[in-house]
């Protein structure tokens, strides 16, 4: 099932690739091809290699890809009140201030492994894409955003598989927890990862709907 997954998450990166000529927007669409490629690596190096360090080094990469694509897209529809949050560049800079922060007072203080450490600035990076990601979605002003729906279905999706994965690994670790959620989490976790990831290759793709032939998109797409 593992290598059926690799090479699932492949034709995704192709899928996302053979999507060009319809894309809303080619920066964003280059976020999200490179976004995928980064999550090919990090399946090649949890999959193929077990590298579990540089697994999680890839996907702290591929969030990044992730949070400069919401970025862009949250800018490209920027209000004239610019509040701190809704700023791409100030987003970015509070998300370093935090990472500075987990380093400082809790990476050094606790001694945490790398691998652990790693895993920790990848599931903030995942919580930031998740609420912008969910702003995006919900939010009156990007109603009329193409692929807004397909992207946070997706991301609900990635974080749900990642869940899974955290219940595997706390068992591996020494959790006592009953067998029977171990191995439906196991399968859950590809049941929440391969849609996730079909969702996000297809959704840079603009989908016309209730618009007249001649009425002009936002800028940028």
């Amino acid at each position: 099932m593992s290598h059926f997954a690799f090479v699932t998450i492949a034709v995704c990166l192709l899928l996302a690739l053979g999507s060009f000529p319809w894309v809303a927007s080619r920066r964003d669409w280059a976020l999200l091809v490179c976004a995928l490629a980064a999550t090919l690596v990090a399946d090649y190096f949890l999959i193929v290699t077990r590298d579990y360090e540089w697994g999680v080094r890839a996907f702290v990469t591929v969030q990044i890809f992730y949070l400069n694509r919401i970025a862009l897209r949250m800018k490209e529809k920027q209000p004239p009140t610019k509040a701190l949050w809704r700023t791409p560049k100030n987003i970015l800079k509070i998300i370093c201030v935090l990472l500075a922060f987990f380093l400082l007072f809790m990476w050094l203080p606790l001694r945490l492994s790398p691998l652990l450490s790693e895993a920790a600035v990848y599931a903030g990076l995942f919580a930031v894409n998740l609420i912008l990601y969910g702003l995006y979605c919900f939010a009156p002003r990007f109603r009329n955003e193409s692929g807004r729906r397909r992207m946070f279905v997706g991301m609900v999706l990635f974080a749900l598989c990642d869940i899974n994965v955290g219940i595997i690994n706390a068992f591996r670790l020494g959790l006592l927890l009953p067998g029977e959620v171990v191995s439906v989490a196991q399968t859950l976790v590809w049941v929440f990862y391969l849609p996730a990831q079909w969702l996000l290759a297809v959704s840079a793709i603009k989908i016309f709907s209730g618009r007249g032939p001649h009425e002009r998109h936002p800028a940028g797409h």
